[in-house]
């Protein structure tokens, strides 16, 4: 992301794409604050944030690269982010 490597988890439970606050300071990202706050539920009954924040930057992953990729900033454990299904299809991607 923005040149820096980062310790993403491949989610196909998630529809977004997401990174920390620290990674997104790490990697300069273009951070703004959300006009609305968004729900994040998360797959624990009763979990849920909220997401304050967001970003651009440049997302390569292999051979694909996709300038200018929004990403949710939201607080992860254990991965500097989330990629979700939803980019996952777009560009082809199938785990094995």
């Amino acid at each position: 992301i923005n040149g820096i490597k980062a310790y993403m988890l491949l989610d196909t439970g998630s529809t977004t794409i997401s990174v920390t606050p620290e990674f997104a300071r790490i990697a300069e990202l273009k951070v703004f604050a959300l006009k609305e706050q968004i729900t994040l539920y998360l797959g624990c009954v009763g979990s849920r944030s909220k997401i304050n924040f967001g970003a651009y930057g440049d997302l390569q992953f292999d051979s694909i690269d996709t300038p200018d990729e929004y990403f949710d900033i939201i607080n992860v454990d254990r991965y500097d982010g989330i990629v979700g299904i939803t980019w996952m299809r777009r560009h082809g991607l199938i785990l094995d």
